[in-house]
């Protein structure tokens, strides 16, 4: 299953373009879902009723500027629904995970009314994308969001990078522990001299995790591949 974006097919501008084929690569059935303006996929997983669940921003709908766009189909890739969340300025999505009780959690930007910097914007829904809540964190730098967790406590991981500029370093990684509401436990960013940014991030058999990116810090030079 792949998911991205086309103005080659559907409603006009980009839409998200959806892509079913077997190991070969054969191709089983394309979709287009857009509105006319600019739709556009970032994330795409399977749900536990065989469909997928697909993470986005629109301009097409919404609060005004860009949104975060959940859309929902069923093992076809026909649309069942579509939501959109988010502020009156540009928001974004990167990750959507479905979590143990079947909803949704979503991690992205968003630039918070009256601030001009992106913040980190977590979210969760229900199983029919019905908003439970949703978090914005900030270390008093401009930070985003790529990636996000359920842990096995029920809280959640959130993984991407901060802008440290104000505190004399470059980008570095940001990590975020939060409990099942949303609400902030810890929160921390690498605070190196150069770029880095995370990704992805997953947990493991022995309670850790595992973050991969990429790092300007060190390595073979230039930016190289991390975990």
């Amino acid at each position: 299953m792949v998911a991205g974006s086309t103005d080659s097919m559907g409603a006009g501008g980009n839409d998200i373009y959806l892509l079913r084929c077997n190991s070969s690569g054969q191709l089983f059935w394309q979709k287009a879902i857009g509105e006319g303006g600019e739709d556009r996929a970032s994330c795409v997983q399977k749900t536990s009723d065989g469909g997928y669940i697909i993470a986005g921003w629109t301009d097409s709908l919404g609060h005004g500027g860009q949104d975060c766009l959940l859309v929902k189909t069923d093992a076809s890739g026909n649309l069942l629904w579509r939501k959109t969340f988010g502020d009156t300025s540009d928001d974004r999505a990167y990750r959507v995970r479905q979590t143990s009780d079947g909803g949704y959690i979503v991690a992205g930007w968003t630039i918070p009314g009256g601030e001009e910097s992106a913040r980190a914007y977590i979210f969760k829904t229900n199983a029919s994308g019905g908003l439970l809540w949703e978090k914005v964190y900030s270390m008093g730098m401009e930070n985003w969001a790529y990636d996000v967790l359920e842990c096995q406590d029920g809280g959640y991981l959130v993984v991407g990078c901060a802008d440290c500029s104000n505190v004399n370093c470059a980008k570095g990684i940001y990590l975020a522990k939060t409990k099942a509401d949303g609400s902030l436990e810890t929160h921390m960013h690498s605070g190196l001299d150069k770029d880095e940014v995370a990704y992805s991030v997953r947990q493991t058999s022995d309670g850790g995790y595992i973050i991969a990116g990429w790092t300007e810090s060190y390595g073979s030079g230039g930016m190289d591949f991390f975990l």
